[in-house]
Protein backbone atom coordinates (compact mmCIF):
# COMPACT_ATOMS: atom_id res chain seq x y z
CA UNK A 1 0.00 0.00 0.00
CA UNK A 2 1.45 3.66 -1.09
CA UNK A 3 2.14 6.39 1.66
CA UNK A 4 0.23 9.23 0.36
CA UNK A 5 -2.56 9.46 3.26
CA UNK A 6 -0.04 9.24 5.95
CA UNK A 7 2.31 11.60 4.08
CA UNK A 8 -0.25 14.12 3.55
CA UNK A 9 -1.28 13.60 7.11
CA UNK A 10 2.20 13.41 8.90
CA UNK A 11 2.21 17.22 6.66
CA UNK A 12 -1.40 18.81 7.25
CA UNK A 13 -2.63 19.33 4.14
CA UNK A 14 -5.49 18.67 2.70
CA UNK A 15 -6.64 16.42 -0.01
CA UNK A 16 -7.55 19.51 -2.81
CA UNK A 17 -3.98 20.59 -1.80
CA UNK A 18 -2.66 17.83 -3.17
CA UNK A 19 -4.59 17.67 -6.09
CA UNK A 20 -3.68 20.92 -6.86
CA UNK A 21 -0.27 20.40 -6.70
CA UNK A 22 -0.54 16.65 -9.34
CA UNK A 23 -3.67 18.93 -11.47
CA UNK A 24 -6.14 15.96 -10.42
CA UNK A 25 -9.49 16.15 -8.63
CA UNK A 26 -9.81 15.32 -4.65
CA UNK A 27 -11.53 12.15 -5.91
CA UNK A 28 -8.31 11.22 -8.10
CA UNK A 29 -6.40 11.49 -4.94
CA UNK A 30 -8.91 9.85 -2.39
CA UNK A 31 -8.35 7.12 -4.72
CA UNK A 32 -5.26 6.96 -5.01
CA UNK A 33 -5.19 7.05 -0.95
CA UNK A 34 -6.90 3.97 -0.77
CA UNK A 35 -5.55 1.93 -3.92
CA UNK A 36 -8.24 2.42 -5.99
CA UNK A 37 -5.81 3.20 -8.84
CA UNK A 38 -2.58 4.41 -8.70
CA UNK A 39 -0.64 7.85 -10.15
CA UNK A 40 1.12 7.86 -12.86
CA UNK A 41 4.83 7.96 -13.00
CA UNK A 42 5.23 11.98 -13.43
CA UNK A 43 2.64 12.40 -10.77
CA UNK A 44 5.02 9.81 -7.97
CA UNK A 45 7.96 12.02 -8.70
CA UNK A 46 5.50 15.49 -7.80
CA UNK A 47 4.63 13.95 -5.13
CA UNK A 48 7.93 12.84 -3.64
CA UNK A 49 8.99 15.77 -4.51
CA UNK A 50 6.02 17.55 -2.84
CA UNK A 51 6.70 15.50 0.53
CA UNK A 52 10.45 15.83 0.27
CA UNK A 53 10.79 11.52 0.11
CA UNK A 54 12.04 9.34 -2.29
CA UNK A 55 9.40 7.87 -4.69
CA UNK A 56 9.67 4.34 -3.50
CA UNK A 57 9.09 5.61 -0.33
CA UNK A 58 5.84 7.69 -1.49
CA UNK A 59 4.68 4.45 -3.36
CA UNK A 60 5.32 2.27 -0.56
CA UNK A 61 8.04 0.06 -2.05
CA UNK A 62 10.88 1.41 0.29
CA UNK A 63 11.62 2.19 3.94
CA UNK A 64 13.90 4.74 3.66
CA UNK A 65 12.63 8.05 3.06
Amino acid sequence: MNRIKELRKEKGVSLQQIADVLGVTRQAIQHYEVGRSDPKTKSWGKLAKFFNVRVGYAMGLEDER
